[in-house]
């Protein structure tokens, strides 16, 4: 059942490949961001295929991954196949050769950075295994844990669009930091505060989101206030498919991360889970910046 699942994993990371080598091969010389769109494929094709090769080596060794494990592992499971979608819709509107390069650019490079933090999420999901032909197995592999570089996007654009939440946030990242593994679940809890009550409840609210042209009865909450802070009042039809499908990513993300930024804050979990949230709540919030930035 465990192999099954990575390779079911493995799979998706195959799929994905296939389709970023049909997004590279239509880029080429079509104008001048082919070349940008080439090097963000590239990277993203090699953190892959780190990524192929330390599943592996969990593979062999899966009768002692922990249980509690696999619950990360599924939900690293649902952010690979959203990207590996993304990738899909990207290799098509390439190929149709009818859209400016320049558009789709951003979506490359933000599809890059979505693949490594799916990438990190694994490595450190699995990375623990305490068995030392494990250990000397995955000594040679280098997955970049991209934390620190969320951390400081964040913390650049929040000075512009809110100063007043900077320091709150240095705070939350400087606890977490020194924290003992049995308090550091407490301090989802101020991470959830500073990102969707002091943030998103103040620039997004009910009142503003609820006017959007996407707007739906029965959207949930978090889902729809990371959306506009992300597209505001624009029309979602506007945008480029494959750009839309990580605003969705995103917004899902948002609202997965704030219940279990909740549970997990008030009860408890595993520290690898506890961790794995923590990075993961900052990699989608850091995203949705960048996602934001690029949009006219």
């Amino acid at each position: 059942m465990k192999k099954k699942r990575i390779k079911e994993y493995e799979d998706i990371i195959d799929t994905t490949t296939e389709h970023l080598q049909k997004c590279k091969e239509s880029a080429k010389g079509i104008d001048k961001n082919a070349k940008n769109i080439c090097v963000s494929v590239d990277n993203a094709l090699d953190t892959l295929q780190k990524e192929k090769i330390f599943l592996k080596a969990v593979s062999e060794f899966e009768s002692c991954v922990k249980n509690e494990l696999w619950k990360t592992h599924e939900r690293n499971k649902i952010s690979g196949i959203a990207s590996c979608n993304t990738a899909s819709e990207l290799a098509d509107e390439l190929m149709s050769q009818n859209k400016e390069l320049a558009n789709l650019s951003s979506t490359v490079d933000i599809l890059n950075i979505a693949v490594g933090s799916g990438a990190a999420t694994t490595f450190n999901t699995f990375s623990n295994i305490q068995e030392p032909d494990f250990q000397r197995n995955i000594k040679e592999i280098e997955i970049e844990d991209n934390t620190f570089d969320n951390i400081e996007t964040i913390k650049i654009n929040l000075a512009k669009i809110n100063p007043s939440t900077v320091q709150k946030f240095e705070c939350v990242v400087r606890d977490w930091s020194g924290s003992e593994d049995n308090q550091k679940h407490k301090i989802l809890l101020n991470l959830r505060s500073v990102i969707y009550h002091q943030l998103l409840d103040i620039i997004a609210p009910e009142k503003n989101y609820c006017k959007a042209p996407w707007y739906k009865n029965g959207f949930k909450k978090r889902y729809c206030q990371m959306k506009f802070f992300i597209l505001g009042m624009q029309d979602e039809s506007k945008l480029l498919k494959s750009m839309l499908m990580q605003v969705e990513q995103v917004a899902n993300d948002s609202q997965r991360y704030f219940d279990l930024l909740s549970k997990l804050g008030k009860y408890g979990g595993s520290r690898i889970d506890i961790e794995t949230v923590f990075k993961a709540t900052i990699s989608t919030f850091a995203l949705a910046l960048r996602i934001r930035n690029s949009l006219p």
